[in-house]
């Protein structure tokens, strides 16, 4: 838990080292490692000053689209409705 000194709002700054599997480390080096920085300071929007890892850049993709199996009531040549679908027995 991080105590604050007082109202307000505060920026945070977040240095992560070693995020990525295969970095160059010594063998006594822990895998990540982590710097926070909190100061009193005006609201603002977040700014992303450096992002060169590659595990952080595929936090920031947006998700996939769904695949997988549709509905047996599926059908894309009748518009995308099959003939047991509510839809289509209209």
């Amino acid at each position: 838990m991080l105590t604050l000194p007082g109202p307000g709002s505060y920026r945070l700054l977040v240095h992560g080292r070693n995020r990525d599997d295969g970095d160059v480390r010594e063998a006594d080096d822990p895998v990540e490692t982590y710097l926070l920085q909190l100061w009193p300071a005006p609201l603002a929007d977040p700014v992303i000053h450096k992002s060169t890892s590659a595990y952080g850049a595929a936090l920031r993709e947006p998700p996939a689209a769904p695949t997988g199996l549709r509905p047996d009531w599926y059908d894309q040549k009748t518009s995308g409705y099959g003939p047991d679908h509510p839809a289509a027995q209209q």
